[in-house]
């Protein structure tokens, strides 16, 4: 079995029937992707992308970089035009 966190699924079909079925971890980041916003390693801005901890790269549309932003305002670390998760231990302490 595949680890989750290093799975990505591709199929033919609409996002709009998919995203309607998914939780809050999941955003909408362009209209090709969907992201898994617990599996996010850094986002950029600045160059609307977003790296995941498996390697992967995704952009970011124009449109959905503000509520993007707005998102991890309440969630990371804002470091210049890219943002960092906050590690659980930090949260803890």
């Amino acid at each position: 079995m595949k680890d989750a966190k290093k799975q990505v699924v591709e199929f033919t079909g609409h996002l709009k029937s998919v995203e309607v079925q998914l939780d809050y971890r999941f955003y909408r980041c362009h209209r090709s992707y969907i992201v898994n916003t617990d599996n996010i390693k850094e986002v950029n801005f600045q160059k609307l992308i977003i790296y995941m901890e498996n390697g992967e790269i995704c952009p970011i549309s124009v449109r959905a970089k503000t509520s993007l932003k707005k998102y991890y305002n309440e969630h990371l670390i804002s470091i210049g035009n890219t943002v960092t998760r906050i590690s659980k231990k930090c949260n803890n302490e």
